[in-house]
Parts: C-alpha cells; sequence; structure tokens
C-alpha cells in the first residue's frame, strides 16, 4: 500500500491574521490615548474669556441657554439667537425639550454637555467615550489574535511520526 504525502497546513495565514489583530489592537490602543490626552484636556480647559465661547480655543465655557429640540441622536439648542447641534445617543424614552432653558457646557465653540432639572445630556463623540471605547476594541483586539491561534494551532491534526 502507498502513501500519498500531504503537506503540513502553512502557518502563513495565522501568522498574518495575528499579525493583523496585533495592528488593529496597537492602533485602537492609540487612540484611546490620544482620546484620554484629549478629554484630560477638556477637563482642564481654563474658563473662556468674554467672547471666546463659540471659537475653536481651547477653553470651557457653561452658559445658560433654551433646549429647543431633543430627540434620540441630536439635541438642538438656542444660544444668544445662534442655533448649536450637539449630536446624541439615547436610548431610552425622550422627555419633551421645546423651550426648556438649560445650562450647556461647550468646549472648543462645542456643546459637549446639557443640564437641567432632571435632565443631563452629554454628547455622543466626547473624548471620555472615545477612550473607554476603543480602549477596550484595542485590548480585545490584542488577546483574540493570539488566543485565536493557540486555538487553531491546538486543534490542528498532528503531523504522524515517521
Amino acid at each position: 500500500m502507498v502513501r500519498a504525502y500531504v503537506a503540513p497546513p502553512s502557518n502563513r495565514g495565522l501568522i498574518a491574521a495575528v499579525a493583523a489583530t496585533t495592528v488593529a489592537g496597537a492602533a485602537s490602543l492609540l487612540v484611546a490615548w490620544r482620546s484620554d490626552v484629549e478629554d484630560r484636556r477638556m477637563r482642564d480647559a481654563p474658563p473662556c474669556a468674554q467672547g471666546q465661547e463659540l471659537t475653536r480655543a481651547r477653553c470651557r465655557a457653561v452658559l445658560d441657554a433654551t433646549l429647543t429640540e431633543l430627540t434620540s441622536d441630536h439635541a438642538t439648542l438656542d444660544l444668544a439667537g445662534r442655533q448649536l447641534t450637539m449630536s446624541t445617543v439615547i436610548s431610552r424614552d425622550v422627555p419633551p425639550a421645546g423651550g426648556r432653558a438649560v445650562r450647556v457646557t461647550l468646549y472648543r465653540g462645542e456643546p459637549v454637555r446639557i443640564e437641567a432639572a432632571g435632565l443631563t445630556v452629554t454628547s455622543d463623540d466626547t473624548p471620555k467615550d472615545n477612550t473607554l471605547v476603543f480602549g477596550f476594541l484595542g485590548l480585545f483586539f490584542l488577546v483574540a489574535g493570539p488566543v485565536g491561534a493557540g486555538v487553531t494551532l491546538a486543534r490542528r491534526p498532528r503531523a504522524a511520526a515517521a
């Protein structure tokens, strides 16, 4: 009886997959780190000088505004006759908001937080949220690649000894 030679499976694809997940994990952790730096800058930002509230200056201002519209994906504010929109993600019932007086926190001229009695809404694109999302995503990729490769190697059939 003649046995056919079967070449062992190549590990190139497996190595490429581990390399890709490692790069994706490292890139995600880099984005998380940059978001954390921006979050600290936002928290420690000095108060805005008069007239800087709506500019891109690295300052923070808390102003009175009127909430004109609140939906599950955005909030619209009237700030002294100027309309500002903030993207949000609200997963519960949205309270009626037309004409409600609120305090709005601006950072670099953009609304990042709205507060009123019984209502607190934050922007869905704050640096703190990005830090958490990309941090966990990066850790997942860094762990999933090597673990997946180990499981794949452990499940491969062993070559018969000669």
